[in-house]
């Protein structure tokens, strides 16, 4: 599990840097620098709500397979589960990760064995069990058809549902940013993990202005079920009523959110630039908003 994170984290500054380097004329270097080194790509943990859609369908595939004992068990599967969302999207999620999440006593799953060239039958599925080692999977099984499964078959698919009271979605990383500075700000780079989806739409490009006092935006990112989310924007002080002299300021507002097995906490980031603080003050509320202030 803490292995995905850190690959995340990996995909999520190489993805990072190439957005700066397309951007690069609206940021100088130093302040690039000073966001580096404050850790702008080091996200912490953040809160996250779970993100709207269906419920995913889980699919093993297995060399063969056979009914022992009141259980179903699949030989030769993979280490992780082929997985569809009702939206299209295709991934996969780890077999243990799986297990973790979607069995819960007294809720269990459904599972659909394809095998014989296009039979199919339907189980009440619990209690899993898995060795990594071995590359077998088995489940408590239970028919919901009397049609007969065979005590042995040869290569098949199991495609498994959640119960209906396992809320199985995604989650969504959202950083608010409410604008009191009487400045405009405009996103000059942004990023997410690369299992995320922008929503509603990518932010960089999209400026915060102020001529009828605060404004307040939100940037989102949604993950597919089973993961985490994270997200991060940098954004540039553009104008403040007719002051030409505009100095290169910048900040970032971070939200990232790991899958809850490795232990994640709630937390947010606001990461200035080296001059931010002699002109702007960045204030973080408990409910994940950030508050930018001017100082002058």
């Amino acid at each position: 599990m803490l292995s995905d994170t850190q690959q995340h984290f990996g995909s999520f500054e190489r993805s990072w840097r190439r957005r700066v380097g397309r951007t690069g004329a609206a940021v100088s270097a130093a302040g690039l620098a000073a966001l580096g080194a404050a850790g702008l790509l080091a996200a912490a943990p953040a809160s996250a709500e779970p993100a709207a859609g269906g419920a995913p369908t889980f699919t093993h595939s297995a060399k063969r397979g056979e009914l022992r004992g009141g259980r179903l068990i699949l030989y030769g599967v993979a280490r992780r589960v082929a997985t569809e969302y009702q939206d299209g999207r295709m991934d996969r999620v780890p077999v243990r990760r799986l297990h973790a999440l979607l069995f819960v006593p007294g809720k269990p799953a459904t599972g659909t064995l394809r095998h014989g060239g296009g039979n199919e039958d339907a189980f009440r599925l619990s209690r899993p069990r898995y060795s990594a080692a071995k590359r077998t999977v088995s489940y408590r099984a239970r028919p919901l058809d009397k049609s007969g499964v065979p005590r042995r078959f040869g290569s098949a698919s199991l495609a498994i549902v959640g119960h209906s009271r396992i809320a199985l979605v995604g989650q969504r990383c959202q950083n608010t940013v409410v604008n009191y500075s009487g400045w405009s700000w405009r996103v000059v780079a942004d990023s997410k993990w690369d299992t995320d989806s922008w929503d509603p739409s990518e932010p960089i490009g999209s400026t915060i202005t102020t001529e009828l006092g605060s404004l307040s935006t939100f940037f989102r990112s949604v993950s597919p079920a089973a993961r985490g989310c994270s997200n991060d924007v940098v954004m540039q002080a553009q104008s403040w009523q007719d002051k030409k002299n505009i100095p290169t300021v910048t900040f970032s507002a971070s939200r990232s959110w790991n899958w809850p097995l490795a232990g994640s906490s709630s937390s947010n980031t606001c990461t200035p630039s080296s001059n931010f603080s002699e002109h702007f003050k960045c204030e973080q509320q408990p409910t994940g908003e950030y508050r930018i202030y001017n100082l002058n």
